[in-house]
């Protein structure tokens, strides 16, 4: 199951890097920018933590069969591809879902 979640996370991470600028489906960003609203631009290329419920899902589901894993298993599997998308997306310091810096965080907007 640790081995589907892997792979799972690192499709999504794939498909999010390969939407930068310069990078070969920067097209679908430009275009999705233009005509998608920001509720479906985030799970399909956005924002990685968010690209589980998409491409997550569909990982598990076409992995599952191959390992023998259930339902329950299945759910699991995409919240914890969730996690480590967030993981990762913290590690490599990308972008988040607004496209700005992440060390640029406003803390006064939280009162903090």
């Amino acid at each position: 199951m640790i081995e589907i979640i892997i792979i799972a996370s690192l499709i999504c991470t794939t498909i999010h890097v390969m939407t930068f600028e310069g990078m070969i489906g920067f097209f679908v960003r430009v275009g999705g920018d233009m005509y998608l609203p920001k509720m479906i631009r985030k799970p399909l290329y956005e924002c990685l933590p968010c690209m589980a419920s998409i491409w997550g899902t569909l990982a598990v589901v076409f992995l599952m069969e191959d390992y023998g894993i259930y339902l329950h298993k299945a759910v699991a599997s995409v919240l914890a591809v969730c996690g480590l998308n967030a993981i990762i997306a913290s590690v490599l310091n990308l972008p988040n879902n607004d496209g700005q810096d992440p060390d640029s965080f406003d803390e006064s907007a939280w009162g903090l």
